[in-house]
């Protein structure tokens, strides 16, 4: 899809080196734009740096005023005893921890408030949800998994991390959101139920009803949540891609071969404008921008 609507990804230099999904998107409308017209250079690996000047892998160098290390976090835990620690943090950049949250070894008595990084959206409607499980668990309301429970879902997560996103130090704590609430909600018994809920139905299965949908039923329960749903708006690729959906399975015979037509034509349109206003870089730059140089890092 992302071929079909802006051309080759390898030959303005910006082709992920993972697979679809496997890492957070480049969400820019912009930055393709600005790359077919030279203002923004995409470079290489960095080799070294030497004062303002930067060398990179492929024998090139630039001056740079300024230099930006997007690396993300290295995880530690300089706070907590040594053996503590232990059994907590693992490898690199690993933690051993049930949801991200608490020791199987320590139990309750120490929890993690906002350790997990979310694989779209904020942190903050996680930490909620993490803060509502251990008020239930200070509280005894809840109670926590057998050991052996926690240890074996642990490895579970790992694997499926492993399995799912880039093999990079800043995806080992990475969680889907509303499949991750949805767990913790389960053992709080606020998991929103859809037959009593008819009406928000299709809301929460398309859209994000945001923190609101675990005040729906359950311990904590909002007389206002039913309310604030329907005050979110569904997206509108959501929307528009549940009719396009619903039109292909009714008339299949009919507008696939369309579809294919149009996306053909939608390439070399594409195609085209690439090879017209990326070819020359000479176009010129209306905004006034200065031209950026931008640098790949090895992960």
């Amino acid at each position: 899809m992302v071929t079909l609507i802006d051309g080759s990804q390898a030959k303005w230099g910006i082709k992920p080196k993972m697979r679809a999904m496997q890492s957070q998107p480049t969400v820019s409308r912009s930055l393709l734009h600005h790359i077919q017209r030279d203002q923004i250079k995409v470079r290489p690996n960095v080799e070294r740096l030497d004062k303002d000047t930067v060398y990179f892998d492929d024998g090139e160098s630039t001056k740079a005023d300024m230099l930006i290390a997007c690396t993300g976090y290295r995880i530690d835990l300089p706070y907590l005893h040594a053996d503590l620690k232990a059994g907590i943090k693992e490898g690199e950049n690993d933690v051993f921890l049930y949801k991200n949250v608490f020791s199987p070894t320590v139990g309750p008595s120490l929890a993690f408030i906002g350790f997990v990084q979310p694989a779209s959206g904020g942190v903050l409607p996680m930490s909620e949800i993490q803060a509502r499980w251990l008020c239930a668990i200070v509280n005894r309301k809840v109670t926590l998994p057998p050991v052996q429970h926690m240890v074996a879902d642990i490895h579970r997560e790992q694997h499926a991390t492993r399995q799912r996103y880039f093999k990079s130090a800043r995806h080992t704590i990475q969680r889907d959101p509303i499949l991750y609430c949805g767990q913790i909600a389960q053992m709080l018994g606020t998991q929103p139920r859809l037959w009593r809920h008819p009406t928000l139905a299709l809301r929460l299965l398309l859209g994000s009803g945001g923190t609101f949908q675990w005040r729906l039923d359950g311990p904590g329960k909002w007389d206002g949540a039913a309310e604030a749903i329907r005050d979110v708006p569904l997206p509108g690729l959501t929307t528009y891609g549940l009719a396009v959906i619903l039109l292909l399975l009714v008339s299949l015979p009919i507008t696939l071969p369309v579809a294919v037509i149009m996306a053909l034509l939608l390439y070399v349109v594409q195609a085209i404008q690439g090879n017209y206003t990326g070819a020359s870089g000479q176009v010129e730059d209306l905004s006034g921008g200065d031209k950026v140089k931008v640098a790949k890092k090895k992960m």
